[in-house]
């Protein structure tokens, strides 16, 4: 003879909306469809067809994760870039300071005794 099983579950009703015209109605377990909504789980309607409830919460939070990891790289990179640009900068305005102060042009390269006078005789427009 047989065991009696006595199963108590609470259930979801949907309907199938995987296919036009399906339109199947069904009920499956609420923990189902808490799986489902937090991992993007796949489950299928009573004819066979593959239904998903979302992308899931689990596999959201992970993807923001990675695309904000990937902006943090790429601000990393940026400030790097922007350093080494810097740093650049700030030595060829060196060698020019020091260029200028040795009486060298910065316009005709040619050395003066007195670059301040030449400076504003030969090139008035120009601004350091």
């Amino acid at each position: 003879m047989g065991a009696i099983l006595r199963l108590e579950q609470e259930l979801e009703s949907m309907t199938c909306w995987a296919h036009e015209g399906c339109g199947v109605h069904f009920a499956i377990p609420q923990e189902l469809v808490r799986i489902s909504r937090e991992h993007g789980t796949t489950f299928f309607c009573p004819r066979g067809h593959s239904l998903r409830i979302g992308e899931g919460e689990v596999n959201k939070l992970k993807r923001q994760i990675e695309t904000e990891k990937q902006r943090r790289e790429g601000a990393e990179k940026n400030a790097d870039t922007a350093r080494k640009a810097e740093a650049i900068a700030r030595g060829k305005l060196k060698a020019q300071t020091q260029r200028v102060k040795n009486g060298v042009c910065p316009c005709c390269n040619r050395t003066f005794q007195n670059l301040m006078r030449h400076m504003s005789t030969k090139h008035p427009d120009f601004k350091s």
